[in-house]
């Protein structure tokens, strides 16, 4: 029901639609980290879609670096995305009822040509590099990540994957508004992470994910 419900939301909103998948990847015992996302952006309107939604990224680490967008596929064969603004900038945030600093960087991007008809999409990937993101994880209190939902999407999806030889476990999960208020009855209706590959791997799927809403999940790595 609550997948049906979300499916005619999605179909009734004129606008864009941002799918994405995000893996982590655990690199040594430092918590340094890579990130690739892979982003589709589809439009369900008449209207050209020029401007893309702003990609954030952020780390509670010591840097962190986003690259340029690689293009993968598009309708429109000589698509090209440029960078308009990037900024990097420190910002103390609440996460888990606690606040917590956080490096940033963010980055919003210009289509030419737009996509211009409905169905018309790009598909595009970002790398990001970020030091000490997941040292906390090699500890006993855990390590927080996760996700916020900024446009219309029919699924979300976030990995994190040990490039080393330990084992990954989940400790909580759930789901937050901006005031860092958890909200229950959404977690209710919504899939849990997952660890898979021999406990190499957290996948967390989502379908119809809730806009402006925080997907977050604590875990911590072991040795074998």
């Amino acid at each position: 029901k609550e997948l049906k419900i979300r499916s005619n939301q999605l179909s009734n909103i004129r606008g864009m639609e941002r799918d994405m998948n995000t893996v982590m990847k655990i690199l040594n015992s430092n918590g340094d980290v890579s990130i690739h996302s892979r982003i589709k952006i589809i439009n369900r309107d008449k209207n050209p879609v020029i401007f893309l939604s702003k990609d954030i990224y952020t780390t509670p680490g010591t840097s962190i670096e986003l690259k340029k967008p690689k293009i993968i596929s598009s309708t429109n064969s000589d698509t090209k995305i440029s960078e308009r603004v990037k900024k990097y900038y420190n910002k103390e945030i609440k996460l888990d009822n606690k606040s917590v600093n956080h490096k940033y960087v963010d980055c919003d991007y210009e289509i030419n040509p737009p996509l211009r008809n409905p169905h018309d999409f790009i598909k595009y990937d970002l790398e990001v590099n970020a030091s000490g993101h997941a040292k906390y994880a090699f500890t006993e209190s855990g390590e927080i990540d996760g996700f916020i939902v900024k446009s219309i999407a029919k699924k979300v999806e976030f990995s994190v994957i040990l490039a080393i030889d330990n084992k990954i476990k989940l400790i909580d999960y759930w789901i937050e508004d901006i005031q860092a208020n958890r909200i229950d009855f959404i977690k209710e209706s919504t899939s849990s992470p997952k660890v898979i590959n021999n406990d190499n791997q957290i996948q967390w799927t989502i379908e119809y994910p809730r806009m402006n809403y925080l997907y977050l999940f604590k875990y911590k790595i072991e040795k074998r």
